[in-house]
């Protein structure tokens, strides 16, 4: 399945050229800084799109002719491992194909530093790149990322 085969999508997107693109959740906020005036949709999978299980937050995808990019957002508290979960769960459900490229980041409020943590987050790392064409990064509370360095 992908993001369009989903009901309700349409109502669960914005599309959006401005020049800033914040999500927030509590304490933790993403902003992709849209330097190359590209649209972005920009959908609220949880809260909004009709998935059963686990979900990450939002999704914002950038469509034309030459470049398809889905970055999947999980704005967290400090249950990394959980929001691992969510965003592969989200991946298998809405990713339009294994070969697109994917950017993937948690942005929590506390990132734990444990021994176990870190371990987990290198291997779910690996996992996203061979699996899922992704590329998974975990921020801390407040994370600014421009487009074009994605690109």
């Amino acid at each position: 399945m992908a993001l369009k085969d989903y009901s309700n999508h349409e109502q669960c997107t914005i599309k959006t050229k401005n020049r800033s693109i914040s999500l927030k959740e509590n304490k933790s906020q993403f902003i992709l800084i849209n330097d190359l005036q590209k649209e972005i949709s920009r959908v609220q999978v949880d809260g909004c799109l009709n998935i059963e299980g686990q979900k990450c937050d939002y999704l914002l995808i950038i469509k034309e002719e030459k470049l398809y990019l889905e970055i999947y957002i999980e704005l967290k508290g400090n249950k990394v491992n959980y929001a691992i979960k969510q965003l592969e769960a989200t991946i298998k459900k809405l990713a339009e194909s294994n070969h697109i490229k994917k950017y993937c980041f948690i942005v929590a409020t506390k990132v734990p530093r444990t021994t176990q943590i870190t371990q987990a987050l290198e291997n779910a790392k690996r996992r996203f790149k061979q699996q899922y064409n992704a590329i998974l990064q975990v921020k801390s509370q407040k994370y600014e990322q421009s487009l074009s360095k994605l690109i």
